[in-house]
C-alpha cells in the first residue's frame, strides 16, 4: 500500500490499495498532481492525487519492480527489475 500524508498535520490524506505486493519506491510526478510507484508485484501504478483515481497500470516486466525515474520532461518513466531489464514508458500513451 501507498499512504498519501500532509506534512503539517501529520495526517494521513489517503491509502492506495492497489499493490499486492511490497511497495519498492514511490515518486511524485512532475506536474505535481499525480504519483507514482514500483513494487514486487511487478507492476508500476499512476494515481491522480486529488481523485484518489488509479490513472494507469503499467506491467510488462517478469519480476519485482526496483525503481523508477522520470525524465525531466515529464512524459517518460524509467524502471527497472529484478528480471535485468530497464523499461521506459510514454506516459503520453496510457
Amino acid at each position: 500500500l501507498v499512504k498519501l500524508w500532509d506534512i503539517s498535520t501529520h495526517q494521513c490524506i489517503h491509502t492506495f490499495y492497489d499493490h499486492t505486493d511490497i511497495v519498492n519506491k514511490v515518486k511524485f510526478h512532475l506536474d505535481g498532481k499525480s504519483v507514482m510507484s514500483c513494487s514486487a508485484d511487478k507492476s508500476i501504478k499512476l494515481w491522480d492525487m486529488r481523485s484518489h483515481q488509479l490513472i494507469q497500470n503499467y506491467s510488462a516486466h517478469i519480476d519485482s519492480v526496483t525503481s523508477i525515474s522520470i525524465h525531466p520532461s515529464g512524459n517518460y518513466l524509467l524502471s527497472s527489475s529484478k528480471d535485468s531489464s530497464l523499461k521506459i514508458w510514454d506516459l503520453r500513451e496510457g
